[in-house]
């Protein structure tokens, strides 16, 4: 199984100055705060291209529902629902919450715990400072919170992911 371990905000949307579909009405909470639909549609490639699952390492794990334009949904169904596929199909789990604030002691501990069948994974971020000490740079993706998931973020992601080395 490859893994790609999920931030969202600064990842699957971001601070741009102004939709990134120009011939699509964009909701302007659900664009900055929920699922751009162009950062998606780079993640549904990433996925497509590795047949990866998502762990999810953002502090979105700790809610059901995060953003006003779910109307209750739970996040992790409406993500599904925009990458064309099932939670099962799409999700692997989350980040387990030490509360020390370092997602790159977490990441470890998920993979010491569920890593076994694991072939190969990634990190894609926008903020990697809690990161870094933790994992070898070369599986962290940094992002650019005003642009969110690039084409060449998702690029990247894919090759480290279909390197097959989960050591």
């Amino acid at each position: 199984m490859k893994v790609l371990f999920l931030d969202i905000d600064g990842v699957l949307n971001c601070m741009c100055p102004a939709p990134m579909q120009d011939n699509d009405w964009i909701d302007l909470d659900e664009w900055r705060y929920g699922f751009n639909p162009t950062l998606v549609a780079r993640l549904r490639y990433v996925i497509g291209n590795t047949d990866c699952k998502i762990v999810v390492s953002s502090s979105w794990r700790h809610h059901k529902t995060y953003a006003p334009f779910q109307n209750g949904r739970n996040w992790r169904e409406v993500l599904a629902e925009k990458l064309h596929k099932s939670r099962d199909e799409v999700f692997a789990g989350e980040t387990p919450s030490d509360m020390t604030g370092q997602r790159g002691i977490e990441i470890n501990r998920w993979l010491s715990e569920h890593g076994e069948g694991v072939d190969s994974w990634c990190v894609v971020d926008d903020e990697t400072v809690d990161i870094e000490p933790h994992i070898d740079p070369k599986r962290i993706v940094k992002t650019d919170m005003r642009l969110g998931l690039t084409k060449e973020d998702a690029s990247r992601i894919i090759e480290v992911l279909n390197k097959g080395d989960s050591k």
